[in-house]
This record gives structure tokens, C-alpha cells and sequence, in this order.
């Protein structure tokens, strides 16, 4: 052991750290105490969290939280990848990926530079049961985050270059998730389990799957699940419930 590296050790303060292991009578140590008492006290704020459903079918979920100047805007459709055929494995993901490149009339860069500008942060995901797109950044900039929130649910681009991209980085990452036993293991697992079901398949699809995948199939797949009586709209944060419900 270097000269250096023992005198770091001799200056730890040994004597305070066993201490500290110790319990409030410093008789017992305190992995063997038994836990606290869980608190009972509401999540949030009694009256903060409100709902509202429009008559579209539309539910609308505010949580008002005005400690700091943030907001967080999303949108959740109710289906994800189990309400795909197997034959289609990954379409969810796909889909999901195409939507964060670009919306409206703004192509991939110039959606991702829209966003940028105000510092805020945007993304949508695909889980089994979900689809959700959420943005967030200040809530001085919630004119833009709705904006941008509106046109990734209403108008997804689906660029045929950018379903290509997609694609290509869709079959690599399952191509390396073969390479970690654990990740095979688990689809061996699923697929034993649901057999002939589309949760036999990784929640990112299957390579023989994504290989057949095009801008036309997730256009058809969006205009399937997003429906209004299909979704959730949310907000926390620095917002008014009465102004989300009116831009809603």
C-alpha cells in the first residue's frame, strides 16, 4: 500500500462512522432495529389533484404545484404494444420513436430545435399496456410546450427517411440485446409462457417483425389508438387546472 493511501485511511474518523452503524442508544447496531412507522398523510395537497372528462371522452388530470415555475404536459393513449398481433412485434416502439421526429410542418431537426430553444425536454415512450408523449420545461413556456404536445399527438410526420432510421435502430439495439444472457433468458422465458401471444415478444419486437415496419403501418397504428375516449391528458406543476381544461 502506498505511503499516500495510508495516510488517506489514517484520517478517516474511524470512531465516528461506527457511531453512526449504531442505534439512537448506541447498544445495538441499527440494521437490526426495527423500521420506523410508515407515515399515513395524504400523497398530495388535499384539492390540487382535480379531474375532468369532456365530452369527447377525453380525461384530463391536473396536479397544481406552484413551489416552482416547471410545468409537465403529457398525453397517454390507453393501448401499447400487447394490442398488436405478434406478426407486427416492435410496432409499438416503432411508432413511438417516429413521433419524436418530427410533427406539423417541422421535419425531425427543425422539431428538435423548436424544442431546444425553450430548454425543455420531450419524449414518447411505448410500454405494453401505453403509449405517452410528455414535455416539460417553465411554465412561462407553456404556450410552446402545449404546442409542441399538440402537434406530436395530432400531427406525427411519419417521413419515410426517418422510418428507415428508425428501423435500421430498432433490428441493431435487438441485435446487441442478444449479446446479454440475462435479455435471452428473459424472451425464452415469455415466449415459454405466452406462447403464440404478443407478450412471448420482447416489448421492442422481434427482428423478423421490424424488418417489415414502414411510415404507412405507423401511421395506421396512430390513427388506430389515438382516439379521445382512448386517452389521458395530464399536467402538473406551475398550471391552472381551469386553463388546462380550456386549452384541452
Amino acid at each position: 500500500m502506498s505511503a499516500a493511501r495510508r495516510a488517506a485511511l489514517a484520517s478517516i474518523p474511524w470512531a465516528l462512522l461506527a457511531c453512526a452503524a449504531l442505534g439512537p442508544g448506541g447498544s445495538q447496531p441499527a440494521w437490526e432495529l426495527s423500521p420506523p412507522p410508515a407515515r399515513e398523510a395524504p400523497i398530495v395537497q388535499p384539492g390540487s389533484l382535480q379531474r375532468s372528462a369532456l365530452e369527447s371522452g377525453l380525461r384530463v388530470l391536473v396536479l397544481e404545484d406552484r413551489r416552482l415555475p416547471r410545468a409537465v404536459l403529457g398525453l397517454t393513449l390507453r393501448r401499447g404494444a400487447s394490442s398488436v398481433a405478434p406478426e407486427r412485434a416492435g410496432l409499438a416502439s416503432f411508432t413511438a420513436t417516429l413521433m419524436e421526429r418530427g410533427a406539423g410542418h417541422r421535419d425531425a431537426l427543425a422539431f428538435a430545435e423548436y424544442v431546444d430553444e425553450i430548454g425543455a425536454s420531450f419524449a414518447v415512450s411505448a410500454e405494453w399496456d401505453s403509449l405517452t408523449v410528455g414535455v416539460a420545461g417553465l411554465s412561462r413556456d407553456l404556450d410552446r410546450l402545449f404546442a409542441i404536445l399538440a402537434d406530436a399527438v395530432l400531427a406525427p410526420r411519419f417521413d419515410p427517411e426517418e422510418a428507415e432510421r428508425a428501423r435500421s435502430e430498432q433490428l441493431a439495439a435487438i441485435a446487441r440485446a442478444k449479446d446479454d444472457p440475462g435479455t435471452l433468458a428473459s424472451w425464452q422465458a415469455s415466449a415459454a409462457v405466452y406462447p403464440g401471444h404478443r407478450f412471448g415478444w420482447p416489448l421492442a419486437g422481434a427482428a423478423e417483425a421490424v424488418e417489415t415496419l414502414d411510415a404507412e403501418i405507423a401511421r395506421a397504428f396512430h390513427a388506430q389508438v389515438s382516439l379521445p375516449n382512448n386517452a389521458i391528458l395530464f399536467a402538473s406543476g406551475d398550471v391552472s387546472a381551469a386553463d388546462i381544461l380550456a386549452r384541452a
